[in-house]
């Protein structure tokens, strides 16, 4: 089957020039398989609805359909519904930012050949039971994508995000309050467009601890134009507590890690402080103890455009990065490449490979055998190249942006990939 992608290359120092390219789209590299059946599920039973929760519908489910959640106005979160267990190729997506699923949400032994995308979908307790809930993702070899997600805890809370053994993990546009560290074991992460936060609501019975927001270990992990924070400023009212001066957190701890801080990273590490009379809490001014990234036994890359509330350790260098927004079904894509000024981009688009070829230039993550170019453009003199493409391709369809740098001083470069899913607007019906 052959699919055609309509690109239009935007060059810096002129006008769009369309070029026409296709891509071959054999059926055994689709990273999810063509099952394409749109399931409704809706507390509120509504027209169209298939299911009214979240587990009997994932079982139901063939690898490569869409599970389509309808939020609701319901007391006391809007749209509760009950955490499933994934071990399949699906997409879930919300109708609505208030898209609420109760209980801890698992995803685990996905087929390389196969891909799980969470979109629009928030994780948080009942008030019936807050001791656990979050997300565990783990021993994953196909690719994982979380958008536009968001955890954020309650009060009393347990809240747990893990992530394990996952081949191929992108988390973008995310926001994660949490009142204990997101943790990474042997994991491939890309994590752009969010915020990590360790800590949050007002809670008058327990004095806060200090908190790292993101905890890696064996680990290689990329963020870009993200914010991570420990314990975040929170108060609470001390009529017979005392104030307590715990230890301060790094934003970001890693052992045995590659550690890349692209362009628009920031993380930040925070103390505690307190005040002689009614209220103490955390600050979000002045340096932790161990700085705002703690590494052990890790290389850290820190690209010059990111920012570190304090003094960090690593190799400074550009880190070359993609970044694209949601590829409509059909509809035009823009995706721009972060990297040297006066640097010339190729932007390559194909299907991510389960293990990335090592090559000279970096590790390469797209198949050759189903790879095109989108285009080639110079760098702006902020260090941008920016492309448009449209990708005629399935819904639910997994492919993966890549660049190869040449730079000023004639060396090459592959940059940071970047995972897309072809997605269509979702609707109740």
């Amino acid at each position: 089957m052959l699919a055609a992608v309509e690109v239009l290359v935007v060059f810096a120092s002129g006008g769009p020039m369309r070029v026409p390219v296709s891509l071959f789209v054999a059926a055994a590299a689709v990273s999810v398989l063509p099952g394409q059946r749109t399931w409704v599920v809706d507390r509120a039973n509504g027209p169209g609805t298939d299911f009214l929760d979240l587990p009997p519908a994932v079982a139901a489910a063939a690898p490569g359909d869409t599970l389509v959640i309808v939020g609701q106005a319901c007391s006391p979160f809007p749209g509760l519904y009950t955490a499933p267990m994934i071990d399949k190729g699906l997409r879930l997506v919300g109708t609505q930012t208030a898209i609420n699923v109760d209980g801890q949400l698992v995803i685990a032994n996905v087929p390389a050949s196969q891909s799980v995308i969470l979109q629009n979908v928030s994780l948080s307790g009942s008030t019936q039971d807050f001791s656990s809930f979050g997300l565990i993702v783990q021993a994953c070899a196909g690719q994982v994508v979380l958008d536009g997600c968001r955890i954020h805890y309650g009060f009393p809370a347990n809240s747990v995000v893990r992530f394990e053994d996952c081949a191929r993990l992108t988390i973008t546009r995310g926001d994660f309050q949490l009142d204990t560290a997101a943790v990474f074991e042997r994991c491939n992460v890309r994590i752009s467009g969010s915020h990590f936060r360790c800590g949050g609501k007002y809670a008058p019975e327990r004095p806060t601890a200090a908190c790292t927001s993101l905890v890696a270990r064996d680990s290689e992990v990329t963020v870009l134009d993200s914010r991570i924070e420990g314990a975040t400023q929170r108060f609470y009212f001390v009529y017979y507590y005392e104030c307590r001066s715990d230890p301060s957190a790094p934003g970001i701890r890693v052992e045995r890690c590659v550690l890349r801080m692209g362009r628009a990273a920031r993380a930040e590490g925070n103390m505690l402080v307190g005040s002689s009379h009614w209220l103490c809490g955390y600050s979000s001014g002045g340096c932790a103890t161990e700085g705002s990234i703690e590494a052990r036994d890790s290389t850290v890359i820190l690209d010059p455009r990111s920012s570190q509330q304090c003094p960090v350790l690593g190799v400074v260098q550009d880190v070359h990065s993609v970044e694209a927004s949601s590829a409509w079904q059909g509809l035009r894509a823009d995706a721009t490449v972060a990297t040297s000024p006066g640097a010339l981009v190729a932007l390559g688009a194909g299907y991510p490979m389960q293990l990335p070829i090592v090559t000279s230039v970096g590790l390469w993550h797209l198949d050759p055998a189903v790879t095109t170019i989108v285009g080639v453009a110079p760098a702006s003199s902020h260090g941008v190249s920016s492309f448009r493409f449209t990708a005629d391709l399935p819904t639910g369809t997994i492919i993966a942006l890549q660049a190869l740098v040449l730079l000023p001083n004639c060396s090459l470069q592959a940059s940071i990939p970047m995972a897309l899913a072809i997605v269509d607007l979702p609707t109740a019906s």
